[in-house]
């Protein structure tokens, strides 16, 4: 979709071309936030496994469960969607921010 056009140019580009638009938090966690809503789980867990940083991995992980919480879009994920995405992370970012999540979610 749009939103992995969107990253795939910003990231494709030189560092010193990238214009002022630059991708927020919640704009790297649409990607595997719209996995999830797709019923791909693991698409969202490779999504967010795939950051070299530990610490950015954590902060997009963080804003995906932090979208997932609301209201509207819990109506519309099943739970087993989530723990599939949640079962199939493998970097320790995302892995922290799911236990912070299940931690405050214990639906989950």
């Amino acid at each position: 979709g749009w939103v992995a056009e969107w990253l795939h140019h910003y990231f494709d580009q030189r560092s010193d071309a990238h214009d002022r638009a630059h991708p927020a938090m919640l704009d790297l966690a649409a990607l595997p936030f719209c996995y999830l809503l797709r019923g791909d789980g693991k698409s969202a867990a490779r999504s967010l496994s795939g950051w070299v940083s530990a610490e950015h991995g954590y902060n997009i992980a963080k804003e995906m469960f932090t979208l997932v919480r609301c209201p509207e879009a819990a109506r519309l994920l099943p739970p087993d969607v989530i723990r599939t995405c949640v079962d199939a992370l493998t970097s320790i970012g995302p892995i922290a921010a799911a236990n912070r999540y299940a931690a405050s979610s214990p639906e989950q």
